[in-house]
């Protein structure tokens, strides 16, 4: 009988509820919605976002703030965890995560080194008048050159008269 008498209770208590929501033009779901969130009590897309998010900050820290949104998108579905790239692009908005960006070139030079840097021959080799003549002084440089296949080391000599590569 107590399930009975907590059977009418419980509708005597949603009648009014009933009857305010139609006054207020509101739905009953988006009013205990309302007194779910005034408890505290997370929904459910606000305790998918905290998953999705410590998701993003493990997976962020793990490639080192390279990847951004979309790359971090597919490393995340590649791991298993399903998720929007919206999703996560505005998790990584909301906690200010900023990938940074991928070095473009290949440093080559140690500016903080000690040694002593070798002498201007060239200088010496025009007061010579060495310089006038062909295959007598040759200059050269060194580059990388980024490929599909990585970074290739490209170095030239050239004939500084001729200009011609030697």
């Amino acid at each position: 009988m107590s399930d009975k008498y907590a059977a009418i209770a419980a509708e005597r208590h949603r009648f009014p509820v009933r009857m305010m929501c139609r006054a207020l033009d509101v739905s009953v779901g988006g009013f205990y919605d309302a007194q779910r969130r005034l408890r505290g009590v997370p929904t459910a897309r606000v305790a998918r976002d905290e998953q999705v998010r410590l998701a993003v900050r493990v997976m962020f820290t793990r490639c080192r703030a390279r990847y951004g949104a979309p790359r971090l998108h597919r490393a995340l579905r590649k791991a298993g965890t399903r998720v929007a790239k919206h999703r996560v692009a505005r998790v990584m908005r909301e906690d200010q995560l900023v990938a940074r960006p991928r070095r473009r070139f290949v440093r080559t030079t140690d500016s903080t080194h000690t040694d002593v840097p070798a002498p201007n021959l060239l200088t010496s080799a025009v007061r010579r008048r060495d310089a006038c003549v062909p295959d007598r002084v040759w200059v050269s440089d060194m580059t990388y050159v980024p490929t599909r296949s990585g970074w290739l080391f490209l170095a030239i000599v050239l004939d500084l008269v001729s200009r011609r590569g030697v």
